[in-house]
């Protein structure tokens, strides 16, 4: 299914399988506009094909026809954005591992459906426990940015 963000035109083509038969909200990644997309209409026409993925570049959605296969319910899938411009489909499993190898950092936005806005992993309990587990851990603001008292070099 095609879309438009009503606010700035940014277009997202969704699998049919994320919204057949329920309405669901989607936030543009571009303009933070929530607007509505209306899968009812495909419930009673069922046209779309198995393993159908998203190939939007602006939002949510996965951008690697690999990740938009079948193997969890949607709600076991989070959206994590690799770029502004990439977000895929992962596994809480992948999501650890994406981090692990450093593809995504603490300050990387992830979402799932039933989330009312896109958080940063350890802002997420379910991600954060096995980070920890794994060692990580958030940096802070204060150990992150140099202290404006710090060393200086003349």
């Amino acid at each position: 299914m095609n879309v438009t963000c009503s606010q700035c035109s940014a277009k997202y083509a969704i699998s049919d399988e994320r919204v057949r038969g329920r309405r669901v909200r989607i936030k543009c990644k571009r303009c933070s506009e929530s607007f509505i997309v209306d899968g009812t209409e495909l419930e009673a026409a069922g046209t779309a094909p198995d393993g159908a993925t998203e190939t939007d570049t602006h939002g949510p959605g996965p951008s690697d026809a690999s990740q938009a296969s079948t193997e969890g319910a949607p709600s076991d899938l989070w959206m994590v954005a690799l770029t502004d411009d990439n977000t895929q489909e992962m596994e809480l499993a992948q999501v650890i591992d994406a981090y692990t190898a450093g593809t995504i950092d603490q300050y990387s936005y992830i979402w799932r459906e039933g989330m009312s806005d896109w958080l940063t992993p350890f802002d997420i309990p379910e991600i954060a426990e096995p980070l920890t587990a794994r060692g990580f851990q958030r940096v802070s603001e204060d150990l992150a940015a140099p202290s404006a008292g710090g060393d200086q070099v003349v």
